[in-house]
């Protein structure tokens, strides 16, 4: 009886086990995802732009940035939107791949390739340009922001 008792709670004690490792991957896959979508957006609204909705660009990007990363974007707009209109800007881009590097917590990585073809006044007809981007994201208040954007060496 002492036996079939110990063997019982085993088996319970490793069904809950198991319920709480499968809760907790889909959690992580489910994290996952999300960075990968919310870095792909990031950077898409980096390389679609438009001079004549340089204001809706940045709103766009403020909209999905959080923290230093933000910041700079909100200290650089103006002057930003005015060369956009200025030089005539426009980009047509696309994301290639995004790949999760890490996620730990509350922090993430993503590496996102994205290709886009920019034309201004200088070069009306465009020149393809591409990209391999690191995303650096951060949950806040239970939505992860991208919290840097830089190329990739």
């Amino acid at each position: 009886m002492t036996v079939a008792l110990m063997l019982l709670v085993a088996a319970v004690a490793l069904a809950v086990g198991t319920a709480v490792e499968n809760h907790l991957a889909a959690g992580r896959e489910a994290d996952r995802a999300v960075v990968t979508d919310v870095a792909s957006r990031a950077v898409q609204s980096l390389v679609t732009i438009d001079g004549q909705n340089s204001q809706g660009n940045v709103e766009t990007l403020l909209n999905i940035s959080t923290g230093e990363f933000r910041d700079q974007l909100t200290k650089v707009s103006g002057a930003f939107q005015a060369i956009l209109q200025q030089g005539a800007v426009k980009s047509a881009g696309t994301i290639g791949t995004a790949g999760v590097e890490t996620v730990d917590g509350d922090r993430a990585t993503v590496l996102v390739t994205a290709n886009t073809v920019v034309s201004n006044t200088e070069i009306p007809d465009g020149t393809q340009r591409n990209y391999r981007m690191v995303v650096e994201l951060q949950r806040q208040d239970g939505q992860w922001m991208a919290s840097s954007v830089e190329v990739a060496p």
